[in-house]
C-alpha cells in the first residue's frame, strides 16, 4: 500500500521533477563522502565512502559522479548508483605526471534532475622514491631489498663500474616487479666480480 503522501510526492517529481519536492520542504536526498580529506602519492590511488540517506522513502536512483579531479586523474564508483539509502565506494586513480596539489573536489548525486553535492578534499604529493633498507654480500652473490616502491609496479636494476657515466649509458641488468606492498628483493650473480660496481635503481 502506498501512503497517499509518498503517492502525492512521486507523481510531484514525475511531474516537475526532484526540485518541486523539494521546494514544498522535502528533502529528496542527503549525500556524504567521507574521510573529509584524502592524501596519495601520484601514481598511486586512494578511496572514499559515499553515503546517500533517503528520507522521504521514495526510493529515488541516485547516480553518481565527481567534479574537480586533478590532472591525469580519474575517478569510479561501486555501484555507480544507489537506490534508496545505500553506500557506493568512490575510488579516485592518479598518475604519476599528476601534479602535487591540495584539490577540492565535489562529489554529486543526481536524481530527476536534482543533484546535491558534497565536497572533499584530495591532497596529492609527489611520487614515493624507493629506498634500499637492506644490502648484503657474499662472494660473487650482491642481495638488497628495500621498500616505499610503487606497488606491483615495474623497475630496473642498472650498473656500471665507473660513477661519472652518464646515467642514460649504465647497463640495465634486470627488470623486475615492487610486490603488493611496495617491497623489493634482488639478488645478482657475477663471476667474476669487478674491483668495484655500482648499482641503481630506475623507475619507468
Amino acid at each position: 500500500e502506498v501512503a497517499p503522501q509518498s503517492l502525492y510526492l512521486e507523481q510531484l517529481k514525475e511531474r516537475l521533477g526532484g526540485a518541486a519536492v523539494e521546494n514544498i520542504g522535502y528533502t529528496m536526498f542527503s549525500i556524504f563522502a567521507s574521510p573529509s580529506s584524502q592524501t596519495v602519492n601520484a601514481g598511486s590511488s586512494n578511496n572514499y565512502t559515499v553515503t546517500l540517506d533517503d528520507p522521504t522513502l521514495m526510493s529515488n536512483v541516485v547516480e553518481l559522479s565527481v567534479s574537480g579531479l586533478p590532472p591525469g586523474a580519474s575517478a569510479s564508483f561501486n555501484p555507480a548508483s544507489v537506490t534508496g539509502a545505500g553506500m557506493s565506494a568512490l575510488t579516485i586513480v592518479t598518475s604519476t605526471s599528476t601534479p602535487a596539489n591540495h584539490y577540492a573536489l565535489d562529489v554529486i548525486g543526481t536524481t530527476a534532475g536534482l543533484s546535491h553535492t558534497n565536497a572533499v578534499g584530495f591532497v596529492v604529493v609527489p611520487p614515493s622514491q624507493p629506498r634500499i633498507t637492506r644490502v648484503g654480500w657474499s662472494g660473487p652473490t650482491l642481495t638488497f631489498s628495500g621498500t616505499n616502491g610503487r606497488a606491483d609496479g615495474t623497475y630496473y636494476v642498472l650498473s656500471t663500474t665507473d660513477l661519472a657515466l652518464p646515467r642514460n649509458q649504465w647497463s640495465v641488468i634486470a627488470t623486475n616487479i615492487f610486490d603488493s606492498e611496495g617491497d623489493f628483493n634482488f639478488t645478482n650473480l657475477s663471476a667474476p666480480l669487478p674491483t668495484q660496481m655500482f648499482y641503481m635503481l630506475k623507475l619507468p
